[in-house]
């Protein structure tokens, strides 16, 4: 968990920060180490309390809550205004770094080494609608 959240305070930094608001491929770099190298490492060490039948559920309801961050931020509007407002920015990283926590604990926490193929499939899927999202853009 210490990886994870030097991870994530790296990739807020005042240094980091600056180059993102200077660039998009900056700003989404930043993005996705939040997403994909601190969530992660933070994921891995956080139990969650839940029973062995309900993993299913908190699989699906952790993609469907990281897909709906991922999406609105996305949004014109909403990408607009976080990119104008720091509280707003700062809302976003929470966002995302919060949901791709969830969803990395569900899959891959502490106890749930035994559902490794399964937690495999789950992250497959929920990259599935961030696929399509990065079609979207990168051919707008």
């Amino acid at each position: 968990m210490l990886l994870g959240g030097l991870a994530a305070v790296l990739a807020v930094s005042p240094p980091v920060d600056a180059a993102a608001h200077r660039s998009l491929v900056a700003h989404m770099v930043q993005h996705l180490v939040l997403v994909t190298v601190a969530a992660p490492l933070l994921g891995f060490g956080l139990p969650l309390p839940f029973g062995r039948r309900r993993w299913l559920g908190w699989v699906a309801a952790s993609v469907v809550v990281s897909t709906a961050a991922l999406w609105a931020w996305h949004a014109p509007a909403l990408f607009d205004a976080a990119a104008e407002s720091v509280p707003l920015h700062v809302a976003e990283h929470l966002s995302f770094l919060g949901s791709a926590v969830l969803l990395w604990s569900v899959v891959a926490g502490p106890g749930r080494r035994a559902r490794a193929g399964l937690g495999v499939l789950a992250v497959f899927a929920a990259t599935m609608p961030a696929t399509l999202l990065g079609g979207a853009m990168t051919l707008a």
